[in-house]
């Protein structure tokens, strides 16, 4: 629910700053939009996951994201959250790669003035459509699935921790420590 609101808090800021920071109102959203840039981005996204070999564990990820009520082993929950770092850098990859081509296209056609606006434009598109992909969906999901408890993943209590907890016992029963060494049977009050 917060990934929700998140979303939603997201887009409305997206809308508000688009709308009163542009000459056009809403109607320069269609400057923001360029089919070719986001299918490249999907595109490669796609090939990582099918070349990576983990579209299962990307699955799996999905769905424990979208449910509360779906759990990971332990494992797949560390290759999913390898698998959104390694998204994060292609990610980032992507957007580098298409920065210098866009720039080296725009480059050689200097002598045309009318082609800088759409080249600089689409290497514009891909720096934001990067930071897009990576605060909306790559960086919640690694962070979700870090804090995710899974079913059966037990807390390793140390040592240091049982000591204190048995001195702690000892103080509010007024049992010495040696008292408990010595005893066979060991029985608290109840709290």
């Amino acid at each position: 629910m917060r990934y929700v609101v998140g979303l939603l808090i997201f887009f409305v800021a997206g809308i508000l700053n688009f709308s009163w920071l542009s000459p056009g109102g809403f109607s320069s959203y269609a400057f923001f939009i360029d089919i070719v840039t986001l299918v490249v981005f999907l595109l490669t996204i796609c090939a990582t996951v099918i070349i990576s070999g983990e579209f299962g564990t990307l699955i799996k990820s999905k769905n424990a994201l979208i449910s509360k009520k779906y759990y990971l082993s332990n494992n797949d929950k560390e290759r999913a959250i390898t698998l959104y770092k390694v998204l994060a850098k292609v990610i980032v990859c992507t957007a580098v790669i298409m920065i210098v081509s866009t720039t080296i296209i725009m480059l050689g056609t200097l002598d045309d003035p009318a082609m800088l606006g759409p080249f600089m434009a689409v290497s514009l598109l891909s720096i934001l459509y990067a930071a897009v992909l990576l605060l909306i969906f790559v960086y919640p999901a690694q962070i979700i699935l870090k804090n995710r408890t899974n079913i059966g993943e037990k807390r390793v209590i140390s040592e240091k921790e049982v000591i204190n907890k048995l001195l702690e016992l000892c103080y509010k029963n007024n049992i010495s420590p040696e008292e408990i060494l010595e005893a066979d049977d060991i029985s608290f009050k109840q709290q």
